[in-house]
């Protein structure tokens, strides 16, 4: 730096003759230490060596005057002994015509503070730079770190304005430093604001699926901070700013977070003004948090051949699920738990639970999934239902199919197919779309020729979500009747005619139970009895041919269903 004085003798110059010359150089002024000064001897091969000149003032702008002249070159030191604050320069005296250049102005006080511009963490290890300290007499900077010791040198660093502090512990907490510079005597400045790293820690709560977020922040900056920033890398990928938050918030939440994923936050403050910035100490964990039940949802509900119900459900299997249930009732509003155990069996999203104590014969049964997670909360699916479907059989061979529209939420019927099983083969009756609500019905007609014991029936009705998409199918109960027997009796017959044989014409015989056709004559006595209805009268009794005339008979017989029948009547015996 050049002194003052130097740049008074150069503006002197100016008005000087044009004459070329050589300049002596003043001795290497070293620094001032306490009321002693030390330089260098000056190197001048010009002439002569006569004095180095000791220049003071007790103002920095001057005016300077000879303190006194050291005629020894070997003396390279000055004990000025006046109390009070002076500045120095030093003049090299040679027996020479060149111009004369003065030494750095330098004071009697220690370097002035060096300010920090920022402590900022990289790594295990911290990063200081600062602002060069303009003393003139400084040589280089005591970097400084506040221990349990106290505040204690731990380097010196020459020719450089940073410092990388390998020794620190940033993630144990915020580390404290000073910069002070250092002149050639040894003697060091005062010290500035000490600046203060940024320390994170960072908290998973298993629970509520965040990362709770707490730092230390950052101290030292004269223009204060502007705002403190959370920066995020997820997976390995790069930390990027996440958000900012007040400059004096020390708490931050990484919300919704999810299990098993590697996190790594850092905070980053900001400095007023200057827009300097400082990173905390880097954390990066791999969670262990709830994974929530996201999924849990009946997809469908039907019923099984052997009368068995079958639900089929989704959720998520790697959910932290601890109980898992399902409940039954008789409508939507009346469910109670059925079974509670179906963890066990849950090992895929798509899971199957068969309900083996149904009565669906009877009616049609609701049902809805509960879950407990591992922090004790509670939740619900869809409530759907089995469908119902209810047979009366009717004159002429009519059947008459009714059945509940299934409770389904969420889902859209596209159609209901109606089915006749016979004999174990199953033939679609009609198709037909309808979205419509409550009981259904459907009409079969059977033809007399069709004999069966049964005659068996099922709705079946496909669904799919609000989207058209996924559809399933639901199936009622497979519901069986045997017919209605219908008797035609004729009231006259003719043994050994065309008529000869006197029965009943029976419609769907195979479905009686019991029967019993009794004859009887005019007195009441009875001629004749049989209990099987291919087997009718001949007119005869104990193989005699009874005489023309007017009988009555009684006929009883049992329904499949249980019902039972009495028809009477008469009948006139003709030749």
């Amino acid at each position: 730096m050049i002194s003052v004085r130097f740049r008074l003798l150069l503006a002197g110059l100016l008005f000087l003759p044009l004459i070329s010359f050589s300049q002596v150089t003043p001795p290497d002024f070293l620094c001032v230490s306490s009321d002693t000064l030390f330089w260098n001897a000056p190197d001048n091969d010009c002439g002569d060596f006569i004095a180095v000149n000791i220049f003071s003032s007790d103002n920095p702008s001057g005016p300077f005057a000879i303190l006194d002249r050291i005629s020894d070159p070997g003396v390279t030191f000055y004990e000025d002994g006046r109390p009070g604050q002076w500045y120095y320069y030093l003049t090299s005296e040679y027996n020479c015509p060149d111009a004369v250049i003065p030494s750095d102005t330098l004071d009697n006080r220690a370097p002035s503070a060096t300010r920090i511009i920022r402590a900022t963490v990289e790594g295990d290890n911290v990063r200081l730079l600062w602002e060069q300290n303009t003393d003139p007499e400084t040589v280089g900077y005591v970097i400084y770190r506040s221990t349990a010791q106290g505040t204690l040198p731990i380097d010196t660093v020459f020719g450089a304005l940073e410092y990388l502090d390998q020794s620190a512990d940033p993630t144990g907490g915020g580390e404290t430093y000073n910069v002070v510079a250092l002149d050639a005597c040894g003697n060091q400045g005062d010290f500035d604001v000490s600046h203060t790293t940024i320390h994170l820690e960072v908290t998973p709560d298993f629970c509520a699926q965040h990362l709770q977020l707490t730092w230390s922040n950052y101290e030292g900056w004269q223009n204060g901070r502007a705002n403190n920033q959370v920066w995020l890398g997820i997976d390995g990928g790069d930390i990027a700013f996440e958000h900012n938050v007040g400059a004096d918030d020390t708490l931050a939440y990484l919300l919704r977070i999810m299990d098993d994923i590697e996190y790594c936050l850092q905070i980053r403050a900001e400095e007023s003004e200057t827009g300097v910035i400082s990173t905390s100490n880097t954390i990066c964990l791999v969670t262990d948090v709830l994974r929530p039940l996201e999924t849990l949802g009946i997809r469908n509900v039907t019923v099984n051949r052997d009368n068995t119900v079958e639900v089929i459900w989704n959720y998520d299997s790697d959910a932290d699920v601890t109980q898992l249930g399902i409940n039954r009732g008789s409508d939507e509003n009346s469910l109670d738990t059925l079974q509670n155990d179906l963890l066990s069996g849950a090992t895929t999203d798509t899971s199957t639970f068969v309900d083996q104590q149904a009565d669906v014969q009877n009616q049609a049964y609701f049902y809805q999934l509960h879950a407990t997670d591992q922090c004790d909360t509670s939740q619900i699916s869809n409530v759907m239902s089995t469908m119902h479907l209810d047979i009366s059989s009717g004159t002429g061979g009519e059947n008459q199919l009714q059945w509940t529209t299934p409770f389904m939420p969420g889902r859209i019927i596209q159609r209901y197919t109606v089915c006749r099983v016979l004999g174990g083969v199953e033939t679609s009756l009609a198709q037909f779309d309808t979205t419509t609500q409550g009981i259904i019905s459907y009409t079969d007609v059977i033809d007399p020729s069709m004999e069966s014991d049964e005659i068996c029936y099922v709705i079946k009705a496909t669904h799919t979500n609000l989207g058209g998409e996924d559809p399933l199918v639901s199936t009622s109960n497979y519901s069986c009747i045997e017919q209605k027997v219908e008797m035609y009796v004729p009231n006259a017959f003719v043994p050994g005619g065309v008529n000869n044989i006197f029965k009943p014409e029976i419609v769907f015989q195979n479905s009686i139970r019991e029967y019993t056709m009794s004859i009887f004559n005019r007195w009441g006595g009875k001629v004749f009895e049989s209990k099987n209805p291919d087997l009718g009268w001949d007119g005869r009794q104990n193989g005699e041919l009874l005489p023309v005339g007017v009988y009555m008979y009684v006929i009883m017989l049992e329904q499949a269903e249980g019902e039972s029948e009495h028809v009477s009547g008469t009948v006139t015996l003709i030749r």
